[in-house]
């Protein structure tokens, strides 16, 4: 490539990233962003602040916030600069791999449009902090193949260890260098139980210092006291035929629409081409055949990380990005190469039959959904901030009631009486991010408190909140029966509680509904009899 071309393509890929600098942030990203606010202010995770996931993101969160700011602008621009430096690690790689640099900008350019194309909400998940991760261990699993490199080892070590401290079920990449290394027999079986012990060594000393937070007594002892709720979550919904339908059709959804059925078309090209000795000699042969097969094995095995944890979001599958964008950027250059260069160029009806079937495979490609997502850049840029939380209200008014949640905020900030706010909301960390509030409340979402399986204790801690709250903010539409067990709103569980329903009725008057929110606020007569 030219130093023309390779501007280029570097342009093409910060491009395609680009829209992520203007993408609002969803629940789970608030629900960070407030934990990351508390560890870095002397708060510990599991004790001062609940939630499921592993304590990384929780970490990754509260240094960007204290770096930049704890605020929506301040995390999409990491995200954008994590997702480049991912796009170009994955540019280098399959170039140094294939020895074609085309090839590999081609690969960078497929993971920035995949990425981008998803919705808001999907971005800036651990999913997609693990990409880097995955990106290098599939580099030094195909380049070290006759060489038995210690340092080697110990960097897919690493590289393990962070995007399983990232999600513990992405560790399921260990059985994918297991499977390549015993179908490859290269190495000796002395070599190999080598190699393995030093993946494990680095992996486990990887996650001791990014989980390091679990050797406090006290931390570990609330994320047990929590994986009573991870245990129930984690089995819900039971394995089924209506789990089998419904993950059948998920995975179709994703492969099809998300994914697209243009990339798929492309994948299945270079699938194809592991069969044409002639295609993969032009593309450095012995590489590129081994770089196909991990990848489909990479592909398989986190496809299978997503059914087995059962929650089939758009998020999750996009672990998937780096090996399918691998595979699909190498679709396109091989049908490039092999159909449109080989037109004659007097062929007029020919040409024209190939830019129709181009038009097709583009309208089929996730640059239809790009386009839409770059609006939010647009309506950022001449400050209509307003016409986005429409757009993501419409979106997803279950889940991402932002507009409402604003009015909410306005509503409490304009009365003269303030004090303390809890949310009993799936939401409650947009509420608790808009009007800021301090302290930080250890309830994120109701599911500690209001799912059919709650800790111990935890419902004597939220009606300990309840009482200390000035301001009462109750969601009506939030039903979630794979995070509760049940299909009750936050406001008909409070209607069920007899004990905080009982306190609400006789200490908070109902003051306004706004939208998906009902607003109370403490009667201080009441309270004070």
């Amino acid at each position: 490539m030219t130093t023309y071309q390779r501007i280029f393509g570097c342009c093409i890929i910060l491009i395609l990233l680009l829209p992520t600098l203007f993408f609002p942030l969803g629940a789970d990203h608030f629900t960070f962003l407030r934990g990351g606010e508390l560890v870095v202010n002397g708060g510990r995770m599991y004790v001062d602040y609940y939630d499921v996931k592993p304590p990384l993101i929780f970490y990754m969160f509260g240094i960007v916030g204290n770096i930049l700011g704890f605020n929506e602008l301040a995390l999409r621009s990491f995200d954008l600069f994590w997702q480049v430096c991912t796009a170009f690690s994955l540019v280098i790689v399959v170039s140094r791999l294939v020895q074609n640099q085309i090839l590999g900008f081609c690969c960078g350019a497929m993971y920035a449009l995949s990425y981008t194309s998803l919705n808001f909400t999907e971005t800036l998940q651990c999913e997609g902090f693990a990409g880097i991760g995955i990106i290098w261990l599939i580099y030094f699993q195909i380049s070290s193949k006759n060489t038995h490199s210690i340092s080697r080892y110990i960097v897919q070590g690493v590289a393990l260890g962070w995007i399983t401290a990232l999600k513990f079920p992405l560790g399921i990449l260990f059985f994918a260098i297991i499977i390549e290394d015993l179908l490859s027999r290269q190495l000796t079986k002395k070599k190999l139980l080598t190699k393995w012990t030093i993946i494990v060594i680095g992996m486990i000393f990887t996650m001791s210092v990014l989980l390091a937070a679990y050797f406090d007594s006290e931390v570990l002892s609330g994320y047990r006291r929590i994986s009573v709720y991870l245990a129930f979550y984690a089995s819900n919904p039971p394995v089924n035929f209506d789990f089998i339908r419904t993950s059948i059709k998920s995975i179709a959804e994703f492969f099809g629409d998300n994914y697209s059925l243009a990339l798929m078309a492309c994948i299945a090209g270079t699938i194809f081409s592991m069969f044409s000795e002639e295609l993969l000699r032009r593309f450095h042969q012995l590489r590129s055949k081994k770089l196909i097969l991990f990848s489909i094995l990479v592909s398989a095995l986190l496809l299978l990380s997503v059914v087995i944890e059962r929650k089939l979001l758009p998020y999750r599958f996009s672990r998937m990005y780096i090996p399918l964008s691998i595979l699909s950027g190498i679709g396109v250059v091989i049908l490039y190469q092999e159909w449109w260069k080989k037109i004659p160029s007097n062929a007029k009806n020919l040409k024209l039959l190939a830019s129709m079937i181009v038009f097709f495979i583009v309208i089929f490609s996730p640059l239809p959904r790009w386009l839409n997502v770059a609006r939010f850049g647009c309506n950022s840029i001449i400050g209509n901030t307003y016409t986005n939380s429409i757009s993501v209200q419409n979106s997803d008014p279950v889940s991402s009631p932002r507009v409402d949640v604003m009015e909410v905020t306005r509503y409490i900030k304009s009365q003269p009486i303030q004090g303390k706010t809890f949310a009993i909301s799936t939401v409650a960390s947009f509420v608790y991010y808009f009007l800021d509030e301090k302290p930080i409340s250890k309830f994120i979402s109701p599911t500690m408190y209001y799912s059919i399986i709650a800790p111990k204790g935890m419902k004597s801690e939220m009606q300990q909140e309840v009482k200390q709250a000035t301001w009462l903010i109750v969601q009506t539409n939030d039903r979630h029966p794979s995070m509760y067990g049940h299909s009750n709103s936050s406001s008909e569980m409070l209607a069920s509680d007899s004990i905080v329903s009982g306190y609400v009725q006789k200490n908070f008057i109902h003051c306004s509904t706004i939208g998906v929110f009902k607003i109370y606020k403490k009667n201080t007569i009441a309270a004070i009899h």
